[in-house]
Parts: C-alpha cells; sequence; structure tokens
C-alpha cells in the first residue's frame, strides 16, 4: 500500500468500526493487503479524478 493509501485506512477504520471488524474476520483467509486492494478497487467509482489518483496504485490502475 502506498502511504496515502495506509493513511485512508487508518482513518477509515476509526470512522468505521464495521470495516475494521470485517477485515478482522477475514484476515486469515484473504490477508491484510488482498483486502485493501479489493476495498480501493470498489472505492474507485465513487472517487473524483483527483482522489483517484492519490489513493490508487499501478495495481488497482491494471485491474479497472
Amino acid at each position: 500500500m502506498t502511504d496515502a493509501q495506509r493513511e485512508h485506512a487508518s482513518i477509515i477504520e476509526r470512522f468505521v468500526p464495521s470495516l475494521a471488524q470485517l477485515r478482522y474476520n477475514l484476515r486469515s483467509e484473504t490477508g491484510d493487503g488482498r483486502f485493501w486492494m479489493v476495498y480501493f478497487i470498489l472505492l474507485i467509482p465513487r472517487l473524483n479524478e483527483g482522489d483517484f489518483e492519490i489513493l490508487s496504485t499501478p495495481q488497482v490502475r491494471f485491474l479497472c
């Protein structure tokens, strides 16, 4: 994850505790890296162009 993604993930887990719990529950099946990759892929349609540039990585862009 990029620094911007790490910061976003940390903030979102504080504001949405249920997401933190979901990540914890799925951790053994998906791993943290895959969980956050899926999260950011699902987030893309909700981002404006500037946020997309900040929060995406080449791996996310490739999958879109």
